[in-house]
């Protein structure tokens, strides 16, 4: 499985997977608040192009990315919806 898009700042990239599992149960904690089981999100999740997995997914892999150009790729992103 292979994927490819832009990022938030218009870079192309190429991301390869090389070994991917399945999470079944995770925990996880920020300073002392637990942050709960895993669940899909209320929203799909995208970074740019790439909508990241619902479920929980570990995976290994390699990306490229396309050089920074600063003709054509942005140094900062918004945030907002729209």
């Amino acid at each position: 499985m292979g994927l490819s898009g832009r990022v938030p700042n218009h870079q192309r990239f190429i991301a390869n997977r090389l070994l991917i599992w399945s999470v079944r149960s995770s925990t996880a904690r920020m300073g002392n608040q637990d942050l709960g089981d895993i669940h899909h999100l209320p929203e799909q999740a995208r970074l740019g192009d790439l909508c990241i997995p619902q479920r929980g997914i570990f995976a290994v892999g390699r990306a490229f990315f396309e050089p920074l150009d600063l003709a054509r790729h942005a140094l900062t992103t918004s945030t907002s919806s729209g």
